[in-house]
C-alpha cells in the first residue's frame, strides 16, 4: 500500500459494492437483517434492536448484551434505514467475531450527533484489541486502551453524515479515507492483540460509546487497494448522497 497520498476520485456510482471486495469478515447494512427479537421479527421504525445480522459469509451477527439497545430508524441518512446509538445510554451490539491480526480494511457510513467526546464506532471486549473511533472531529485507529496508532483530523462535525475508510498492511502502513478520497497516510506499530470480541457502538463495558447513526459497516481481513476502497465509497454514495 505504501505511504503515497491518493486524492484521485473514482467514477461515481458505477464501481464496486462492499460484497465485491474479497475477505469480508463482517458486513452490516441497516436495510437488511435488523431484528427487534432473536432474528425472527424485522425491526420497524423506532424499535429497539436486539440483533443485527452479518451479511458476510462469516455470519457473525451483532446482538444486544445489555438492556441498553440502539434503535432502528427509517429516516436516517438520505431518509434511508439506519441504527441509532445513544451515547448517554452506552448502547451497543456485541458480535460473535473476534479480532485477528493488524491487516485490515474498514468502510463505514455513519453520522455523529456530537463532536464533544470520544466515540467508538467499532471496538473490542478488552484492552489491546482494535478500536475504530472518533475523538472530537478526529478519526482514530487505536490499540484499545493502549495507544492511538493512526489519526487524522477533520472527519466529523455534529449532525453531518460521512463515508469513512481505513486500511493497514502487515508493515503498519495505514491510509484513511473520507467521502471518496484518500486524506491521510502514515506508518505505525502493527501490534493489535488478537482474540478480542468485537463490538458495534462502543469499546469494552460500554465505554466511549458512539453517538449517532451507523448505517453500514464493512470489515475485511486484508488491506484493499486505495482504488478499491474509493470505488466502494462511491457506490455507497450513489445510495446515500453524502458527497
Amino acid at each position: 500500500m505504501g505511504n503515497v497520498l491518493h486524492r484521485r476520485k473514482a467514477f461515481r456510482g458505477g464501481g464496486l459494492s462492499p460484497s465485491d471486495l474479497s475477505n469480508r469478515i463482517q458486513g452490516f447494512k441497516a436495510s437488511i437483517g435488523v431484528f427487534s427479537d432473536a432474528g425472527t421479527t424485522p425491526a420497524v421504525d423506532d424499535d429497539d434492536v436486539q440483533e443485527w445480522h452479518d451479511q458476510s459469509a462469516s455470519g457473525d451477527d451483532a446482538t444486544k448484551t445489555t438492556s441498553n439497545q440502539p434503535r432502528f430508524e427509517t429516516n436516517g441518512i438520505n431518509s434511508l434505514d439506519t441504527v441509532d446509538f445513544d451515547h448517554a445510554n452506552s448502547e451497543r451490539l456485541e458480535s460473535t467475531a473476534s479480532s485477528s491480526d493488524e491487516i485490515i480494511t474498514i468502510i463505514a457510513v455513519v453520522k455523529s450527533d456530537t463532536v464533544s467526546s470520544v466515540r467508538t464506532i467499532y471496538g473490542s471486549s478488552s484492552a489491546g484489541g482494535v478500536q475504530f473511533r472518533a475523538d472530537g472531529s478526529t478519526l482514530q485507529w487505536n490499540k484499545q486502551g493502549v495507544a492511538v496508532r493512526a489519526s487524522s483530523s477533520g472527519y466529523f462535525s455534529a449532525g453531518a453524515s460521512v463515508i469513512i475508510g481505513f486500511t493497514i498492511d502487515s508493515g503498519g502502513n495505514w491510509e484513511i479515507f473520507k467521502n471518496g478520497a484518500s486524506e491521510a497516510t502514515g506508518s505505525t506499530t502493527p501490534d493489535i492483540t488478537a482474540g478480542r470480541t468485537l463490538i458495534l457502538g462502543s469499546r469494552d463495558s460500554g465505554n466511549e460509546p458512539w453517538d449517532g447513526f451507523i448505517s453500514e459497516f464493512h470489515l475485511y481481513d486484508t488491506d484493499h487497494s486505495s482504488d478499491d476502497v474509493i470505488s466502494v465509497m462511491d457506490t455507497l454514495n450513489a445510495e446515500y448522497s453524502i458527497y
